[in-house]
């Protein structure tokens, strides 16, 4: 007589895994997207100071 609700089932852990791991792929895209922005944004910071010193130097 065995409890199956106490023994490991391997697809629940299989299933269990691949949702931790989209979760986390999903988490991960985010914060591409938030690293994309903030890159843009120092890239337009960079270019709006050296359009400053050009136009300082003239």
């Amino acid at each position: 007589m065995s409890n199956s609700s106490t023994r490991s089932n391997p697809v629940r852990i299989a299933r269990t895994l691949l949702l931790l791991g989209l979760a986390g792929a999903a988490c991960t895209l985010a914060a591409c997207q938030t690293v994309k922005g903030l890159g843009s944004d120092i890239q337009y910071a960079g270019e709006k100071t050296e359009q400053a010193i050009v136009n300082e130097k003239k």
